[in-house]
């Protein structure tokens, strides 16, 4: 009888366990791609929303963060340490949950996986770079973001 209980309770485990983990090595997946992003030196990032005409343009670099919206663009101060910060203070609010990944995308001429994934109430996908692990597109909500690496140049407010 003893041994069935404890065979009963380890199968109960065991399968709580694999429940539990189902999705974990996406989720760090994910989270890896955003620390990398946010620690890179320099970061173009254009959004466009379904309820905002244009497009808005950030680019993020070492001292500064530059934002565009319709061609002007504004600097506000935000060291990269902070945003490295900021990340991570938001990861660990409302980390993914529920992370999958799919198929090999395309992604402005470069692979990247698909990835799919919760934080918090919101839906949100994100494709990674196969060859560097970096995002390149992001989408939740109203928001589709486009993310570039190379070629970035901090503009002249």
């Amino acid at each position: 009888m003893k041994a069935a209980r404890f065979a009963v309770t380890m199968a109960l485990t065991f399968i709580a366990a694999s429940r539990s983990m189902a999705g974990e090595a996406e989720c760090e997946a994910v989270v890896a791609a955003l620390m990398q992003m946010v620690r890179q030196p320099i970061v173009r990032q254009t959004d466009t929303r379904s309820d905002f005409p244009g497009a808005i343009t950030m680019i993020f670099a070492e001292q500064a963060m530059y934002v565009s919206a319709g061609g002007t663009w504004k600097t506000m101060e935000v060291p990269a340490a902070r945003r490295i910060s900021d990340m991570q203070l938001l990861l660990q609010a409302t980390p993914p949950t529920e992370c999958t990944s799919g198929a090999t995308e395309a992604v402005d001429g470069l692979d990247a996986v698909a990835y799919a994934f919760r934080q918090g109430p919101e839906a949100v996908r994100i494709w990674v770079g196969t060859a560097d692990g970096l995002p390149y597109r992001l989408q939740g909500g109203v928001v589709d973001s486009r993310i570039d690496y190379a070629g970035v140049v901090v503009p002249v407010p």
